[in-house]
């Protein structure tokens, strides 16, 4: 751990009460200084812009009167979206879809880095990526739906 990482383990405690300090932090900030925070957030980071984006598209919970069926309907628990490939559940059968377009593809990394000795070693990483965006398999969907794609299984 270097000195910066245990400098800031030590000022903040646990990654547990860094979120509640944020999280206060984020409460007290006015308005329009929350709004240039985020404004900046997202030019600068194409994830957050993502996030942001999947936020504002997703309906806004006790602003709007509730939707009422006469009969409720529970969707079908074997219906899977085919972009996200999530199972479809009353959870999640209305929020918009995050998913990657792309597909999972090894990418094979060179490094020239030195021994000890300092002779030259040649170092090969394989890493497995989706070829949309670039990022880790668990990485969060790089488009987003307004809605699933449900299919039966």
């Amino acid at each position: 751990m270097s000195s910066s990482e245990s400098r800031g383990a030590s000022d903040f405690g646990s990654s547990e009460s860094l979120a509640r300090s944020q999280d206060h932090a984020l409460a007290l900030l006015p308005e329009p200084e929350l709004r240039a925070l985020l404004t900046k957030l997202a030019v600068t980071n194409a994830r957050v812009r993502r996030a942001i984006a999947r936020e504002l598209r997703r309906p806004t919970h006790g602003h709007s009167r509730p939707k009422r069926h006469k009969h409720p309907r529970e969707p079908q628990p074997e219906a899977i979206c085919a972009n996200c490939h999530q199972e479809r559940t009353s959870a999640i059968a209305d929020e918009p879809c995050a998913f990657h377009p792309g597909q999972l593809e090894d990418s094979v990394f060179e490094f020239l880095s030195r021994t000890p000795e300092g002779r030259p070693l040649r170092i090969r990483r394989t890493l497995v990526m989706w070829t949309c965006c670039a990022e880790a398999p668990q990485a969060l969907g790089c488009a987003d739906a307004n809605a699933h794609l449900w299919r039966a299984e």
